[in-house]
């Protein structure tokens, strides 16, 4: 009966292994993408760690935002008119993968005279499923992990203001407050949440982005308990290899 137990047990572990390695068969080099007059190419490497060959395919896919930043549902009869369908090319668009090997993806922004000077956004879809061989008489449906790596293109040199509002602490030992955009392009950064007295951080954020869609977002964070509102501070940076060089801050 032992023997039997420690069987179940080590293969239980094994097929959590098993499943832990396919969800993370296919890993990108990056998770963003930025295309601008001065870095007109980018490039990132799709890598198969898994134990079989992949089959993967790469297109463009458009969101809806509200005015609030939410992502709502995909955008496939209307593209929305900062689509990068004419600003931005890719290769490969299908490709297969063998085990333990990788696959560069290369970007580029197009040169075109009638393109209109403003930030162009999509994602990158990057869909890849196990090549199995088909079986006869039976429907093949094979899982398919998909990457959506956002993909942000200017074609001028553009410009955008952020800010904070509305922050308030709360009963429940949290920091509200909302960050606010203006202007013709998106901003992307970290968030932080300082302790004024020390200057150090006691919360955050990093790898937040509102696009032009959008000219908010809120935000709620844990704060520690012995701090007032006037002792917490809040500052955003952007990243600046993603082309922004804005720094605001609150109350610091």
């Amino acid at each position: 009966m032992l023997v039997k137990v420690k069987y179940i047990c080590v293969l239980i572990v094994i097929l959590l292994t098993i499943a832990t390695f396919n969800v993370n068969a296919i890993s990108l080099t990056s998770n963003r993408i930025y295309l601008d007059n001065n870095n007109r190419v980018a490039s990132f490497i799709v890598l198969n760690r898994s134990l079989t060959a992949e089959e993967c395919r790469l297109s463009f896919r458009y969101f809806e935002f509200d005015n609030a930043a939410v992502m709502g549902k995909e955008l496939t009869d209307t593209l929305p008119s900062n689509n990068t369908s004419k600003t931005v090319k890719f290769s490969p668009r299908r490709f297969s993968i063998a085990a333990g090997k990788s696959q560069a993806i290369r970007l580029s922004l197009r040169r075109s005279a009638d393109t209109d000077k403003a930030e162009y956004h999509s994602y990158l879809s990057v869909s890849c499923g196990k090549i199995s061989p088909p079986t006869p008489n039976l429907v093949n449906v094979a899982p398919r992990l998909v990457h959506n790596v956002p993909i942000v293109a200017r074609t001028a040199k553009l410009n955008a203001q952020a800010s904070f509002t509305n922050v308030k602490l709360l009963d429940n030992g949290k920091v509200s407050f909302r960050l606010n955009r203006e202007g013709n392009r998106s901003i992307y950064g970290d968030l932080e949440v300082l302790n004024k007295r020390t200057g150090k951080k006691v919360n955050g954020l990093k790898s937040i982005s509102i696009y032009t869609q959008s000219s908010y977002r809120d935000f709620e964070f844990s704060v520690p308990v012995n701090l007032g509102e006037s002792d917490i501070s809040l500052r955003f940076t952007e990243v600046e290899k993603y082309g922004g060089s804005l720094t605001v801050t609150h109350n610091d």
